[in-house]
């Protein structure tokens, strides 16, 4: 009985960390929506995401924002045209914990849950909770 029992942990563990190890990589952000906002008028999916960096050439508006994960912690990048020649550079780090069907990312102790559906090469996530304008955040990725 103990033999068995310690096969199922065992079987339960490698699954886990499946979804950790699949979701190590560089993830491109190609869509970005807001969802079942308080204010329905927010609702809708952020214009010009880019799959490339942006530059002085891109559009104004132009958004590009990559994230990559690896071993529990994570590092990004937010690129952004905000007007003809400016661009606006971000960067963030922080930890996740990757589960079957959900991810918590975390930077600066203020965390947040995601449902989690993972592929080869996409990875949507989908807030468990609104954010501060009152929607629910969805992101679309595919690996880089």
């Amino acid at each position: 009985m103990k033999k068995s029992f310690l096969f199922i942990i065992l079987i339960a563990c490698f699954g886990c960390n499946k979804v950790s190890d699949d979701i190590q990589a560089t993830w491109i952000v190609t869509e970005q929506s807001f969802i079942d906002c308080d204010n329905s008028s927010e609702n809708g999916n952020v214009q010009n995401i880019s799959t490339t960096p942006c530059s002085e050439n891109s559009s104004v508006g132009c958004t590009y924002e990559s994230f990559y994960f690896f071993s529990g912690t994570y590092t990004g990048e937010k690129i952004t045209k905000t007007g003809v020649g400016i661009l606006s550079f971000s960067q963030f780090d922080g930890t996740y914990l990757s589960s079957e069907s959900s991810l918590k990312i975390c930077e600066a102790n203020n965390c947040i849950d995601y449902d989690l559906v993972l592929s080869a090469n996409e990875l949507e996530l989908t807030s468990q909770t609104q954010n501060s304008n009152g929607c629910i955040v969805k992101f679309l990725m595919t690996k880089s």
